[in-house]
């Protein structure tokens, strides 16, 4: 009997350690937009699954403010999910702050998101930024009330395609 007790024991210690990476709690520094924070060691975390208006865009700082007061909330703790790494080396995550609330689903259902579809797939809560997109769509909120508003991957992209080429 003894000796089950201990082999419970131990594979108890072996899960809870196994998991203790994923709920440990980060600081953040800095919301540098609607989709990317800064943690306090200086590491960049883009929220995955979503995609905030540009600064440069209608609702774009109002997002970020929208962010930074989530994460005030939080009193600036946010646990990850990361589901991998993008081409600047960013971590993408799925942000988790306090009382089990997702940044990125609430970004979406506040209007000051989109889901970006493009990454649906790779998405772990696509479930649920999806469902949170519909209701802000419907009831029109943030991004939603302004009518025919450039997605912000369109922006970027008719931005990259302005830009003066050189001719060597």
């Amino acid at each position: 009997m003894k000796l089950l007790r201990n082999n419970i024991c131990v594979v108890i210690l072996i899960v809870l350690v196994g998991c203790s990476n994923a709920f440990q709690y980060k600081v953040v520094s800095k919301v540098l937009d609607g989709d990317t924070i800064e943690l306090n060691t200086g590491e960049r975390v883009r929220l995955a699954c979503i995609d905030a208006p540009e600064l440069s865009q209608p609702l774009g700082i109002m997002s970020r403010n929208w962010l930074n007061d989530m994460i005030n909330d939080s009193n600036r703790l946010v646990s990850l999910e990361s589901i991998g790494r993008d081409r600047w080396g960013r971590n993408i995550s799925i942000v988790r702050l306090k009382r089990d609330k997702i940044a990125n689903v609430e970004m979406v259902a506040i209007g000051m998101a989109y889901g970006y579809t493009r990454y649906a797939s790779q998405c772990p809560v696509w479930d649920k930024v999806s469902n949170a997109e519909n209701r802000a769509r419907s009831e029109g909120l943030g991004v939603w009330q302004q009518g025919n508003v450039e997605r912000p991957w369109d922006y970027r992209r008719n931005r990259r395609n302005q830009q003066p080429h050189r001719d060597d």
